[in-house]
Order: structure tokens, then sequence, then C-alpha cells
């Protein structure tokens, strides 16, 4: 995988995982989400998660310090995504909520921040 195509990959991945937050806010305002918790908390589910995991991520990315970082901070954070879910879900709008700005915020920044990091190092 060439460098202008894994930071497009990686790019794409930082504007979609900045979606969560008011996706979160909605099922936390709603108390339904449009998905489950458990889903939501598996960080193998989205496309950039599914792209981690595949085959397609050759031996020389899957062995950097990069991918290692990144991999950890997406489960985290998708983890969390699902705690958020799981509370909002279960009628704890409150605990939800204070997890959102957090748990769920920390990951998020950690998430961003390694991601960024990531797309920089490969200029």
């Amino acid at each position: 995988m060439e460098n202008t195509e894994l930071r497009a990959t990686i790019q794409t991945a930082l504007r979609s995982h900045n979606s969560w937050k008011p996706r979160l806010l909605s099922s936390i305002a709603t108390g339904k989400a449009d998905i489950p918790p458990t889903i939501a908390a598996c960080d193998d589910r989205c496309d950039f998660g599914r792209w981690l995991y595949s085959p397609e991520v050759g031996p020389q990315i899957r062995t950097s310090v990069s991918y290692q970082v990144i991999r950890r901070l997406h489960a985290d954070f998708h983890r969390s995504a699902g705690q958020v879910i799981r509370c909002a879900v279960d009628g704890d709008a409150a605990k939800a909520a204070a997890m959102l700005e957090s748990d769920f915020a920390e990951k998020a920044q950690k998430l961003d921040r390694g991601l960024t990091k990531w797309i920089a190092d490969l200029k």
C-alpha cells in the first residue's frame, strides 16, 4: 500500500470517528441507538476496523509502531462508545452523558491525535 493511499485511508477514519459524538448524543437524548452497543464496542465492525484487520494491511504496516498504537486506541474508542450506548439504551442518560464527556472524550481525543500523528509520519 502506497503512503498516499494509506494517508487517505487514515484521513477517512479520522473523519468517520469524529462523527461518533453527535451519534452518541442522539442516543443519550432519545434512549435509542442506530447500532447495538455490542456492535459499537467491536473495533472490527466499522470500515476502518475492517481495514485494520484485513489482509490488505501488509506486514510492513502491521509491524509498525503506528499501526500497533492505533489498533489499541481504536479498540479503546469503540469499547467506550459501546459503554455510552449501553447506558443510553438502558435508560441511564446521566451516566451515559458523564461517560461521553469523560472516558469517551479522552479515548476519542487520543485516537484523533494518534491518527493525525500517523498521517504526519507518512509525509
